[in-house]
């Protein structure tokens, strides 16, 4: 996001600044997810968020950087999934956060 701002302060062509644009939207919106995943306590649960965290993140970043290559339908399609999956991260670390991971003696 920050290169974004500078490359537009910069008056960069348009053209230059959509990955950036792309980055700044899909890291902007994963940082609730991320930040969930240390809410999970160790083991199981924060595997859980951090997999999905991941997948998230790789389709935003898929949509966003082939978007300009694919029909408009489809494109919606992937960003609505993406925003979709960011909203539904919060329940799914909700969850998560509330299991408590027990430990076997030995």
């Amino acid at each position: 996001g920050l290169g974004f701002l500078v490359l537009w302060l910069a008056n960069v062509p348009e053209l230059f600044l959509i990955p950036f644009m792309a980055a700044g939207i899909v890291f902007g919106l994963s940082l609730l997810p991320v930040s969930a995943i240390w809410k999970c306590q160790a083991g199981a649960p924060r595997m859980i968020m951090g997999t999905y965290t991941v997948g998230l993140i790789a389709l935003g970043l898929f949509t966003f950087t082939a978007g300009a290559f694919m029909p408009e339908q489809q494109f919606g399609n992937l960003a609505s999934m993406f925003g979709v999956g960011v909203f539904i991260s919060q329940f799914v670390a909700t969850g998560l956060a509330g299991i408590q991971v027990r430990v076997r003696p030995k």
